[in-house]
């Protein structure tokens, strides 16, 4: 009789033990979907402050003198009043398209007396942030 409830004593612990482990392995799984959660948020804020910064420097250019763009910028002119910048990984500025993971491009449309850039910044075609600027550069 004695043994009989050593081992329902040892099962009933043996049944707390994995309750209490699938416990912890359930909270752990959380935890880890959690930090992954927020490391993603962490790399979409990063990606949207660079944009930002990118995107004021070419409206300061655009604001300043438009062919700053190609000079400080080192942008190229695909057309006429249409330029893009490319950016690797770290945003530094590139000049080879083979090494871009963002894009910044920049339409600049004139019409007198404004001078109106729309200047967007993507990465793989997702837009990630882009402003339109106006210049007002004097009329008759």
């Amino acid at each position: 009789m004695n043994m009989r409830k050593k081992t329902s004593k040892s099962s009933l612990f043996l049944i707390e033990l994995m309750i209490a482990v699938l416990f912890f392995a359930l909270c752990a799984g959380v935890c880890l979907s959690m930090f992954a959660a927020a490391h993603q948020m962490s790399v979409g804020s990063s990606e949207l402050t660079h944009a930002l910064n990118a995107v004021q420097q070419g409206a300061e250019c655009i604001k300043e003198d438009k062919d700053l763009i190609t000079e400080l910028l080192q942008g190229t002119e695909l057309e006429e009043n249409t330029y893009v910048v490319y950016y690797d990984s770290d945003w530094n500025i590139v000049t080879d398209q083979a090494l871009m993971s963002y894009e910044m491009s920049i339409i600049v449309l004139e019409e007198t007396p404004m001078l109106t850039a729309q200047i967007q910044v993507s990465k793989s075609g997702t837009d990630i942030y882009g402003i339109e600027v106006k210049k007002y550069y004097g009329g008759e």
